[in-house]
């Protein structure tokens, strides 16, 4: 009996599962590669969507399909991104994008005016890439070709991924991470910067966010300081020097692995946030044919490279403590090794992180020289 009662139970719900409620037809679709908001003059939202152009029938889609670029206004954000449908014969794809801009005249208002949108937002990824456009709009960045890719919204994605592992200087920021910064006490969010330079787009700084508005950027060599201290991937990018034997010689040692850890100790009843760096380097290359990879040689690149990393670090700490925004989340860290001490601080923590004292140790060893032990040399 219980077993027939079983089959008739699952008989009964199977035609719930024969379809998805929410079904969309790709044919009745508008695939979108990235989006963006700016706020304009008259307090309106201007809501940008990149979608793929589809190809006509018969036509092969990675030879002719092109990006369209449309924008709307409304008096919210999804007032304006609904009010496509004014125009559009698709509907959007929203869950497609790759790229998210914000832009710098709604950063500069308020942030608040975006909030909502990205966290309720079911169709936007948690895990979107978030930029935000410095000079221009989102439309401007969406509206401009990249160099093999047609799609900025997406291309963006693929250059803050590879510029982190080539190079090492900005850390990307999805959504998830913005929204938990700027809802969470001891810590502020920063967003990787896009700028147009003659008709190119590059990443360009670091947005620094204070509650819920911009009060400034970090600089490339700022930036790095920041990716020190917060990575979300700790390997890859190269650190340049000045080399010890002639100073017209540049030297390149790139970034295998790395650890960082950041607390705050109790000296003296003096408190300070003790951030300890250690990086293993490979000699990747020289621009002279000077022999560097004797043992004093690399004792010497090893000193100045954890001197670089040093100095990149106090320059972010110098900066984000001038701009009164605790990036570095040193309220947070504070807040889980000491949370008596941080009850006490929290609320005059914006008074108190501009003069809060660190401690910076960097440690660094040169693990590999690639497929050469020697330095080139002509004959």
């Amino acid at each position: 009996m219980p077993r027939r009662l079983l089959i008739l139970i699952v008989l009964f719900l199977l035609p719930s599962y024969s379809a998805c409620w929410d079904i969309q037809e790709l044919n009745n679709s508008a695939v979108c590669t990235g989006a963006g908001v700016e706020l304009s003059r008259e307090g309106k939202f201007i809501f940008s969507a990149q979608m793929v152009k589809p190809s006509a029938p018969g036509e092969s889609g990675t030879q002719t399909s092109t990006a369209v670029v449309l924008s709307a206004s409304g008096s919210g954000v999804a007032d304006a991104a609904r009010r496509f449908m004014l125009s559009l014969p698709r509907l959007p794809e929203w869950s497609s994008i790759s790229t998210f801009i914000i832009g710098e005249e709604l950063a500069r208002e308020d942030m608040a005016m975006l909030g909502d949108f990205l966290l309720r937002n079911r169709s936007l990824r948690p895990t979107v890439n978030l930029v935000l456009s410095r000079g221009c709009t989102p439309e401007d960045i969406l509206s401009l070709p990249m160099p093999l890719s047609p799609y900025s919204g997406k291309g963006l994605e693929t250059i803050l991924d590879l510029q982190e592992k080539q190079l090492g200087i900005y850390v990307p920021t999805n959504v998830n991470e913005f929204v938990h910064k700027l809802t969470t006490a001891g810590i502020e969010p920063v967003v990787p910067q896009v700028s147009i330079e003659e008709k190119k787009l590059f990443i360009n700084g670091t947005a620094v966010f204070k509650g819920r508005r911009i009060v400034g950027s970090l600089n490339e060599g700022e930036s790095r300081g920041y990716r020190w201290m917060n990575a979300r991937s700790f390997n890859g990018g190269i650190i340049d020097l000045v080399s010890p034997q002639n100073p017209g010689e540049l030297v390149i040692l790139e970034i295998k692995q790395f650890t960082s850890k950041t607390t705050p100790t109790l000296e003296q009843d003096h408190l300070k946030m003790k951030i300890k760096v250690q990086a293993e380097l490979v000699f990747y290359e020289k621009s002279k044919t000077a022999e560097l990879l004797t043992l004093s040689g690399k004792e010497e690149l090893e000193r100045l490279a954890a001197q670089e990393i040093k100095q990149e670090i106090s320059a972010c700490i110098k900066k984000s403590q001038l701009l009164g925004s605790d990036i570095l989340g040193w309220g947070y860290i504070l807040q889980r090794h000491e949370p008596q001490l941080w009850e006490s601080f929290s609320a005059n923590w914006g008074n108190i992180f501009p003069t809060w004292e660190s401690d910076i140790e960097v440690e660094t060893l040169i693990v590999s020289s690639m497929l050469s032990q020697k330095s080139f040399r002509f004959r």
